[in-house]
């Protein structure tokens, strides 16, 4: 596809003939598909809509507005990321075979004060007996809306910056986006299989 490239602040139109094809600068290393309404789509468990720049460089900016409403009294999310950096983060020895990781994490508020509570977190779908259980909270700075999540190990913490009520981005412990690679993103997609029940 080749074709004409406009930009309006953080949005980015490509077209071809009456094709269009639309794009949201997250920052230097993150682009994230949209529709036509500048709508971010919603991936799933296997992937998501975010394009990773091959030659990143660092870079603390998150162009989007973060939402600052409490979060529902239950939120599920779900995706799968590379393997080798989170697992350094997170001090457990994947090995050079890993190349991803699976992801389904459940956040839950307290009913009265819709404040954080507790989070589960397992590899795939809801299996309650597998899922390791921790403490969550809410981090708000610079504008930014960020979980905190406590892993069972002390010394190891998940940061995941809210990008709005559908989407949350793995960061760094200095607030940087992490950027993936051609087959997977940093990025965990909202799904409302249990949020119904």
């Amino acid at each position: 596809m080749s074709g004409t490239l406009t930009k309006q602040e953080n949005y980015y139109q490509l077209q071809q003939g009456n094709k269009f094809f639309y794009l949201l600068e997250i920052n230097s290393n993150l682009v994230y598909l949209t529709d036509q309404n500048k709508k971010m789509l919603t991936g799933n468990g296997g992937y998501s809509y975010v394009l990773n720049n091959n030659a990143p460089v660092k870079d603390g900016e998150f162009y989007p507005p973060t939402p600052q409403n409490l979060p529902a009294k239950m939120m599920v999310f779900q995706g799968r990321t590379p393997c080798a950096e989170l697992a350094k983060m997170m001090q457990q020895d994947k090995g050079p075979a890993c190349d991803k990781m699976k992801w389904y994490i459940i956040l839950y508020t307290d009913s009265v004060t819709g404040q954080p509570s507790y989070y589960l977190k397992g590899g795939r779908a809801y299996k309650k007996e597998t899922m390791t259980k921790g403490r969550w909270q809410i981090i708000r700075k610079n504008g930014r809306t960020i979980y905190k999540l406590d892993t069972e190990n002390e010394n190891a913490v998940i940061y995941l910056l809210r990008g709005d009520d559908n989407f949350l981005f793995f960061t760094d412990e200095e607030g940087n986006l992490l950027v993936g690679n051609e087959n997977f993103s940093y990025t965990l997609n909202r799904t409302t299989d249990r949020e119904s029940q």
